[in-house]
């Protein structure tokens, strides 16, 4: 193996958080909104048996709009922070390093990328100083995100039928609505909201996602 380009600096400072263990969240992160791409493609799906899936989908848009691969990147190593992974002192250590990281390389934005258990602590750093952390946008990993939000699904949906209606096709509906076998439950919701869109979509001429939610 090839000697890194850089040394790493194995001193790093350490950050202390001194704000509350659930802090409220701010005003302005209150935003509830889906992307316009994510009904377009909703759209797209519903009028074409041939529109690829997700990854596709985004391919072609991508190719559409010009976008054309970018220059590769560089990867840089922090050091570890020699204490507990949860303890908030250890995520803002490592949110400020990031940072800092950030500022070198002339970037705006620092994607924080955690578990579960740690965006929550990642969460709570940026709602106490939330103009502080403008620039940090905390991220669940994908298969994190993925279970949450079908669990979330799951709750909000009880009683209503969901279950009765994936069981007539899917097996393990139990687990697929904790979110255990997310990839098998991401697709199953996914073909659910297709069926149930279809008509009100197809048949009342909703161009919008505003339009729709004033339909439903």
């Amino acid at each position: 193996m090839q000697d890194r380009s850089k040394p790493i600096k194995y001193d790093v400072q350490q950050e202390t958080y001194d704000g509350p263990k659930n802090p409220s969240m701010p005003p302005e992160q209150a935003i509830n909104q889906v992307p316009p791409l994510s009904f377009l493609a909703a759209q797209d799906i519903l009028a074409d048996q041939k529109c690829p899936e997700y990854n596709g989908y985004n391919t072609r848009l991508c190719r559409e709009a010009g976008m054309l691969p970018q220059p590769k990147t560089e990867v840089a190593f922090p050091s570890f922070v020699d204490r507990p992974p949860a303890h908030p002192d250890t995520i803002k250590t490592a949110i400020e390093k990031g940072l800092s990281l950030l500022r070198a390389a002339g970037e705006d934005v620092l994607i924080f990328t955690a578990d579960q258990q740690l965006y929550k602590v990642t969460i709570d750093i940026i709602f106490h100083q939330p103009s502080y952390f403008k620039s940090v946008i905390p991220l669940l990993g994908g298969m994190h995100m993925l279970m949450n939000f079908i669990h979330a699904t799951a709750v909000i949906m009880a009683g209503s039928g969901i279950k009765e209606v994936l069981a007539s096709t899917f097996g393990s509906v139990d687990k697929m609505l904790t979110g255990t076998k997310y990839p098998q439950n991401f697709r199953a919701l996914k073909m659910l909201v297709e069926a149930l869109l279809h008509g009100v979509i197809q048949e009342q001429g909703v161009t919008s996602f505003a339009r729709l939610i004033e339909v439903l």
